[in-house]
């Protein structure tokens, strides 16, 4: 058998008719062109979240939420200026404890971090020793320079 061009055919099953919609009742596919119901869905452009729920309160929203939250760790410390803290200083030794009393402006909870542009006194201080959470690197730098001995917990 010899084959020939206009005899050529495509697959038997290969070949799917585009569906004609919205050609009257009698097609099948008319009057809701085979979009259901009115609403949101019938209209173009009408798509809906997966996790959507018709309105209802969503799963998401409903159930407890329960594990491990970062807020704790995530407290940015306070900023306390290392020449207010000379000036305030009367014994030998200032802690946490000591600063918090002090009006720096700080509460109960907070995390504090002793940090500042530090000039250098002209007058000496008393000051021998500050225990604090943290330092910045040249504060304690400068400091220690001072002969004040900075002691992070």
């Amino acid at each position: 058998m010899i084959l020939k061009p206009h005899k050529l055919k495509p697959q038997v099953g290969s070949f799917h008719r585009r569906k004609r919609v919205g050609r009257g009742e009698a097609s099948g596919h008319g009057k809701t062109s085979c979009r259901g119901g009115k609403g949101q869905t019938a209209r173009t452009g009408g798509k809906i979240n997966r996790h959507f729920e018709g309105g209802q309160m969503p799963l998401y929203r409903r159930v407890p939420k329960i594990g491990f939250n970062n807020k704790a760790f995530n407290e940015k410390p306070k900023i306390i200026d290392v020449n207010k803290i000379l000036k305030i200083a009367a014994d030998k030794e200032l802690n946490e404890i000591d600063l918090r009393n002090q009006a720096l402006g700080l509460k109960g909870s907070d995390n504090m971090k002793v940090i500042g542009k530090i000039l250098m006194p002209t007058e000496s201080t008393r000051l021998k020793r500050i225990i604090a959470k943290a330092f910045s690197h040249k504060c304690q730098r400068a400091l220690e320079a001072i002969g004040i001995e900075c002691v992070t917990i």
